[in-house]
């Protein structure tokens, strides 16, 4: 009885033993999560419009900066230190009327280029109005 015991148990501790150390080394071989960065290339032209960069609403109206102008912006959606900014690029000194940059509820990741990693992230409904384009905070 003995080695029968012996004899059914050594296999199974074998098998159990390679089990954990595939388990284990699996975890530590996992990719690096990919980061959630929210870029968006927008054309206004004088017409103005609205445009829907991740989880925000960029409005502007017509006449802007002016008649028959053209602007390219690139819109970025990121977080800097726990905190949530929208920037565009190139920065827009002042606008002859106001910009509307509405924010849905979100929440879920975003890309924290301080800590270099994906941080959670909860934004509730809000709403900007800027004279100008460079760098926001949105407050949570």
């Amino acid at each position: 009885m003995k080695k029968l015991i012996n004899v059914t148990l050594k296999p199974l501790m074998l098998t159990l033993i390679v089990l954990l150390f595939l388990s284990s080394t699996t975890a530590y071989a996992a990719k690096p999560a990919t980061p959630v960065l929210i870029e968006k290339e927008i054309t206004v032209t004088s017409e103005g419009g609205n445009f829907d960069i991740g989880f925000a609403q960029v409005k502007f109206k017509k006449n802007l900066f002016g008649e028959n102008e053209t602007l390219v912006l690139n819109a970025q959606i990121y977080a800097d230190n726990g905190l949530v900014y929208i920037e565009f690029s190139p920065d827009v000194e002042s606008f002859i009327k106001d910009v509307k940059i509405h924010t849905s509820s979100y929440d879920g990741l975003l890309y924290d280029i301080s800590t270099k990693r994906n941080i959670n992230i909860e934004i509730p409904n809000q709403l900007l109005k800027v004279e100008h384009f460079s760098r926001y905070c949105f407050s949570f």
